[in-house]
């Protein structure tokens, strides 16, 4: 069988690949034929009809035997990945240079602090004391006003995979800048690939620099006061941040929450017009710190409270002055302004010709790579850098903001973005029309390989061919999982998986996948963390990874140590979050997805067996109660991910029967009895670009009668509030997801919310042209969440309790 053969070769060492298929002899092409001529033909016409449906992109050719067209993609795979193997490390390099358009890094140019830094995906931070850099590796959401840091997030993807952010406060000595901002370009250029450059203020962070803050961004002295009185502002709706200002009534305000903290007790006031979720998170800070302070006792206090503790702590009490309008991050889409400057001249001693190029709309053309321009916008001010400027004027971006801030009379917080060629950002590019997205096959071709080999250079640790041991948790310890448990993942638990591998060098390396499935407690990621620590302690020495994990959201490489093998596997109901007898409404029945778009890159996971489960560009494979299974093909679905749902009925079937095939379109009424009776599902095709334009998510908000948003970065099914309205941009059509308790009900209402944000549209979009769909709380359908990783459709969002109730809250 193809799993056989791709299981054999990838035990092989790099020395003993077999030559490929196309460099073997014509003897030995036949001789495989008729080794495997009885196998073909016991399959029948019916895997003729399953793997022959497929769309035009599959590339093969109409005319061919069976064999040629079970096994040709395959073959041409697997000679992809073999090359690859046999590529030493000056030929990725090439690639990594190919596909960012950036020098790969050189270590020996590298400060010590920097050596390591981006090998990770994950955040890491600096501290910079006049000349002196140190490394931060706890408490990383912690600062002061007068620090100067850099922080570092690295990003699995090709492209602008690294984010850099420069941070100042408010105290932050004026002689400590100049070098923050060459220790940024130092930085960039330490990294392989391209880099985006923010400058972040106190109190004016960014969303997407708050938003690797779950809990806040939390800047206060570092001492507290001898009284111990300290106030704490939290500020913002989705992406919080915690600013200690000055302890009187002066500093309150109608639309926050403070935290008030004295010697013997910690308030959380309530502004009125404040949002529930400023309210969560203010009251899980302040058990935080009452349990810093030894358990002091915490009180909440709405603003027309009469507390009279609170009000001595914060020494009198007054006029509450009003909210602060439209909160930090959001955007007013009628009036935004984008503005496009080009510049001449360094901004050495203050010499800069600023020129506002006028036509509209702006497009991707206007963009010379010689040149240097100024991107003028709500979100900040953009430096965007070609790929032909020199190394010296690219270093002085930010002098260069700097002198058209001055100019233009903006604050000296106002955002600053440095961005170069080939990595711009979705923020970037939305207000161009038509922005072309990257072709990995032009890249690839410059590069003389293969695309898909191409795309994951940048984000593969390796080829996925080194030696992998997977534990489990029972009692709190870690054992290690039988043969025959190998790639079987259950929601309900979370797992170590040791996956060890061979450098360039040959030296071992290590990587410890910490994974959590979508029911698996809190408890058990704890202790799947403590024990991956201690496994990590052995393997220092000879290099380490550490990657956690969550179900739904599992990278190219964690898949390709499985070989394509992964099965998920559902809780029991008992287990399951949000389980209710519904859920196994229809019996015992199963239904697994199987997607992916190459051999070893498939993952299969078990979906509520009903029909609304299915989709037209999956392969699906359902086992009935009595055991007769379908490998079922969506007409969307890949070759790769067919022959899976194949393979997989071995694992969770009837052994040694294999599955009936079926092509959408086709299915029996036994197929539709067991997930449910026939029913409405995602019908709609994807043709997925090399590079598609990612999904964003927006919370709106109606202020003054005009459309306001903000934002998410990083959303998760978390990020739906039930008092929220949410638009999901998918590029080719918006989503408003309406929450059970906001305050709009009219679909009237919602659907100019739609067109209000296609109307100011940069990119050419309009409601004409662009499907608007609104989507309720519990109602979602899955064209919908398929744009949120690990969607768990039983799950109970989140309800903040009202101000009235906030006791309960803790």
């Amino acid at each position: 069988s193809f799993a056989v053969e791709e299981q054999e070769v990838s035990d092989l060492e790099e020395d003993e690949l077999p030559p490929p298929p196309m460099a073997r002899s014509r003897r030995d092409t036949d001789q495989d034929e008729d080794d495997n001529d009885g196998d073909i033909e016991d399959e029948g016409e019916q895997e003729d009809d399953f793997l022959g449906a497929l769309p035009a992109s599959a590339g093969l050719g109409k005319k061919s035997s069976k064999r040629d067209r079970f096994m040709s993609a395959d073959e041409k795979y697997m000679e992809k990945v073999q090359e690859a193997v046999q590529l030493r490390l000056g030929r990725v390099e090439a690639i990594a240079s190919a596909l960012t358009a950036a020098p790969v890094r050189k270590q020996d140019d590298v400060r010590d602090v920097f050596r390591n830094a981006g090998q990770e995906s994950d955040l890491e931070m600096w501290r910079v004391k006049g000349k002196e850099v140190i490394k931060v590796t706890e408490s990383l959401h912690r600062l002061t006003p007068v620090d100067a840091a850099l922080y570092l997030r690295t990003k699995p993807t090709v492209g602008a995979k690294y984010l850099i952010h420069l941070w100042t406060g408010l105290g932050t000595p004026e002689s400590v800048i100049p070098s923050l901002v060459n220790l940024a370009h130092e930085l960039d250029a330490s990294l392989p690939g391209l880099a985006v450059i923010h400058k972040e203020t106190q109190f004016h962070e960014s969303p997407v620099f708050l938003s690797y803050f779950k809990k806040g961004l939390r800047i206060q002295r570092a001492v507290a006061a001898k009284d111990k009185r300290r106030l704490l502002h939290i500020q913002g709706i989705q992406h919080i941040a915690v600013n200690e200002v000055e302890v009187t009534y002066k500093s309150l305000n109608k639309g926050d929450v403070f935290i008030l903290e004295t010697k013997k007790k910690v308030f959380v006031w309530l502004g009125s017009a404040s949002i529930d979720k400023q309210k969560l998170t203010a009251l899980r800070l302040a058990d935080e710190i009452a349990e810093e302070r030894g358990g002091l006792p915490v009180r909440t206090v709405r603003e027309d409270s009469d507390n009279a503790a609170f009000w001595l702590g914060i020494g009198s009490r007054g006029a509450i002055r009003p909210a602060m309008g439209k909160g930090i991050h959001k955007v007013d889409r009628k009036k935004q302004k984008v503005r496009l400057y080009r510049l001449v001249g360094s901004g050495d001693k203050g010499k800069l010709k600023v020129t506002e190029d006028k036509a509209r709309p702006l497009h991707r053309g206007m963009l010379a790579s010689d040149s240097c321009v100024i991107l003028d916008t709500d979100f900040g001010i953009f430096v965007w850098v070609g790929s032909g400027v020199g190394h010296r004027e690219a270093r002085n971006s930010f002098k260069r903001a700097a002198i058209f801030i001055h100019m233009k009379g903006y604050p000296a917080w106002a955002p600053v973005i440095r961005i170069r060629e080939h990595g711009e950002i979705a923020q970037f590019k939305q207000h161009f029309q038509n922005w072309p997205e990257v072709d990995l096959s032009m890249v690839a071709s410059k590069a003389g390989l293969p695309a898909e080999i191409v795309a994951e250079a940048s984000s593969m640790i390796d080829r996925g061919v080194g030696q992998v041991k997977t534990w489990t948790l029972e009692n709190n310890k870690r054992v290690q999982a039988s043969l025959d448990q190998y790639g079987k993942l259950r929601s309900s638990d979370s797992y170590i998986i040791h996956y060890t591998y061979r450098s360039e060098t040959a030296a071992s390396r290590h990587a410890l996948y910490i994974w959590h499935g979508a029911d698996s407690s809190r408890e058990k990621h704890n202790v799947a963390t403590a024990n991956a620590e201690q496994m990590a302690s052995g393997c220092m020495k000879d290099g380490l990874v550490m990657v956690r994990l969550s179900q739904g959201s599992e990278t190219d490489h964690f898949l390709s140590i499985f070989k394509g093998q992964l099965a998920i596997f559902m809780a029991p109901a008992a287990k399951r979050r949000g389980s209710s007898s519904a859920a196994a409404a229809v019996g015992e029945s199963r239904l697994f997805l199987v997607k992916g778009k190459l051999p070893l890159r498939i993952s299969t996971q078990q979906v509520p067996c009903r029909v609304s489960s299915l989709n037209s560009n999956h392969a699906f494979l359902l086992v009935t109660a009595k055991q007769t299974t379908f490998a079922w093909a969506g007409k969307g679905s890949s070759q790769a991910a067919r022959r899976a749902a194949v393979g997989i009925a071995r694992v969770v079937g009837q052994k040694g029967k294999e599955p009936q095939r079926i092509i959408e379109g086709e299915e029996t009424q036994l197929f539709w009895h067991a997930v449910g009776g026939r029913s409405s599902y995602n019908t709609a095709v994807q043709l997925e670009a090399a590079c598609p334009p990612p999904s964003r998510l927006f919370m709106c908000c109606i202020m003054g009668g005009r459309l306001t948003t903000e934002e998410l970065f990083h959303f998760g099914q978390a990020d739906l509030f039930e008092q929220d309205i949410m638009l999901l941009d998918t590029s080719v059509q918006i989503f408003l997801w309406v929450g059970i308790k906001t305050e709009v009900k009219h679909a009237s209402a919602v659907f100019k919310i739609g067109t209000d944000f296609l109307d100011t549209d940069q990119q050419g979009r309009s409601p004409e042209t662009t499907p608007i769909n609104i989507v309720y709380q519990a109602q979602e359908p899955v064209t919908f969440t398929s744009h949120f990783a690990g969607w768990s459709p039983h799950s109970q969002l989140f309800a903040v309790p009202r101000p009235s109730s906030a006791d309960s809250i803790r």
